[in-house]
């Protein structure tokens, strides 16, 4: 507004410095003066009224472009304010959409998360390929000692059998005789596979009577039981069944362990083949495998196997300790296996001595026996 004024003084002003040479219509005087052409003189009416006349004009310009200037404030006005929306809007959309992305990218990246930490646990580089047979090693061996205990029980009573079945020397003779000789040599007891096949048990027992026992004592007339004779020969007739009951355990707990007692044809294939290996491996025989074969096997499934070194590389510290962890486990089982025999071995050199003992002193403290009670 104070341009407005402002604007409005500056236009009276000028029009007064204009009117006042100008020539006045209604009425005024001619004055000459020193110039070479005369007008009339402004009388205070002109120029009032052309004052008002001048601030008319300047209100009907200023009027009209204040209404331009302010439609093309309300225009613009307006159109800020389509603007406004439409970026409102487009800004909410916006938020919108980055709200579902993100939610859809925290969604996918918590999803990821729960799968990488799955690969890691069980994933490809998380396990060793022999490790996937674990569970069925572990059921076919606890089934496979059952069986093979029951194999050495049954070889123990085929034992006491023989050594207590003869009534007739002749007879044990011809038992003898009648065994297979091609068959008597140290690959029945020792196959190359580890694994024994079952028509040759009764090989492996033939050679097993001829090594502990070659001449089980015959049994005595109920006419002889009564005499000092027979007395001291039942004596040492029991002394030798205990000499021998520990040699005797050794070999049929040997035979079952070379026997084909684990059902674990099928995951000894899975080994044999992941070797790099074809078709079905020679320790399994009808579909099972000896127990010394298999750990046999597992050894050579890692340390014979060019396969499991390439796995070494590229697997992660959850499958190296599981395979760690298996490894163990085998080694704990042949490491039980060489317990029970270091036992029975020490069993055996316990015997031995003390043998050698009575060997040195049982003649000489009878002979001080007899001495003594001679009258």
């Amino acid at each position: 507004m104070n341009q407005i004024r402002y604007t409005h003084l500056a236009l009276v002003l000028l029009v007064l410095s204009l009117t006042v040479t100008a020539h006045a219509t209604d009425t005024g005087a001619t004055v000459a003066g020193c110039c070479s052409s005369t007008s009339s003189i402004a009388t205070p009416m002109g120029v009032n009224l052309a004052a008002q006349q001048a601030i008319s004009e300047v209100n009907a310009f200023t009027a009209a472009e204040s209404m331009t200037i302010n439609k093309n404030i309300r225009d613009t006005g307006k159109a800020i304010t389509a603007e406004i929306k439409k970026n409102r809007k487009t800004t909410t959309k916006l938020f919108e959409n980055q709200n579902s992305t993100l939610h859809s990218f925290l969604t996918q990246f918590g999803s990821a998360q729960a799968e990488l930490k799955n690969q890691d646990r069980v994933g490809k580089f998380a396990r060793f390929d022999n490790l996937c047979v674990g569970p069925e090693i572990g059921a076919g061996v606890q089934i496979g000692k059952k069986a093979e205990k029951k194999l050495a029980a049954k070889l123990e009573t085929d034992s006491k059998t023989y050594n207590n079945f003869w009534k007739n020397p002749s007879k044990l003779l011809e038992y003898h005789a009648g065994k297979n000789a091609e068959k008597i040599n140290a690959d029945v007891l020792f196959p190359a596979n580890k694994t024994l096949h079952p028509d040759n048990l009764k090989y492996a027992q033939d050679i097993t009577e001829l090594i502990i026992n070659p001449l089980p004592e015959v049994q005595l007339p109920d006419t002889g039981k009564d005499k000092t004779a027979g007395k001291k020969r039942d004596v040492l007739q029991k002394q030798k069944k205990a000499l021998l009951a520990i040699p005797q355990l050794v070999f049929n707990r040997f035979l079952a362990a070379i026997s084909p007692t684990l059902p674990l044809g099928n995951t000894a294939t899975k080994l044999h083949q992941q070797m790099g290996n074809t078709g079905t491996p020679e320790e399994v025989i009808d579909g099972k495998i000896s127990p010394y074969a298999f750990l046999t096997l597992a050894s050579d499934s890692r340390f014979a196997n060019p396969n499991w070194y390439a796995e070494l590389a590229e697997k992660n510290t959850k499958a190296l300790l599981s395979e760690s962890l298996a490894m163990d486990a085998a080694r704990l089982e042949i490491q039980n296996r060489m317990l029970e025999l270091t036992q029975l071995q020490t069993l055996m050199a316990a015997q031995q001595n003390a043998m050698d003992t009575q060997e040195v002193m049982n003649t000489t403290l009878y002979n001080l026996y007899v001495n003594a009670i001679k009258k």
